[in-house]
Formats: C-alpha cells, structure tokens, sequence
C-alpha cells in the first residue's frame, strides 16, 4: 500500500545512500479505516470508522537540487516539511 502526507514520527534507522536515491525508513501515522460505513462514501464517513496507527514505512527519496539533511533531527524536518510529496510504502498487513 502506498501512503501520502503522512507525518513522521521517528525514523527506524539512519537513511541509507542506494545508487541514484536515499531510502528512508520510518515510522509514521495514518488513519487507518477499520469500520467502513456500507452506504457512505469515504468522505462522509463518520470519525469512529479510522483508528490511527503508527506502522513502519519505506520511502526512496532523490535530491537533484539539493543537499540531504546530515542529522536527525534534520532528516524528521525534511520529511515532516516534504510530507506532501513523500510516497511511503508500506505493508499491506496494516
């Protein structure tokens, strides 16, 4: 499953440099819809129908322009800032 705009709520290790892209993994919160209504569609639905959840991610991320945050807290203002843009992979088991 594939997640957007998601905030970060810390990273599991530090990112690592593969060939043309960082990977990036984290955990982060979503809104998990685990009581879907039958007659509503999704944005009608009711509050009670998604529970958040923190869940282990995946994200490949390139730098053309710039240059990569160096620390920690550098790399969750990045991802935090960037969180529109971000696609985070995750596993389905959620």
């Amino acid at each position: 499953m594939e997640i957007t705009d998601a905030p970060v709520i810390s990273l599991n290790e530090i990112p690592s440099v593969k060939k043309d892209f960082i990977e990036v993994n984290a955990q982060i919160e979503h809104e998990h819809l685990v009581n879907p209504a039958v007659y509503n569609p999704p944005e009608m639905s009711h509050p009670d129908e998604y529970k958040t959840v923190i869940i282990d991610a995946i994200a490949m991320i390139e730098f053309e322009d710039e240059k990569p945050p160096f620390t920690l807290k550098g790399w969750l203002k990045y991802l935090n800032n960037n969180s529109h843009s971000i696609t985070w992979i995750v596993d389905t088991g959620v």
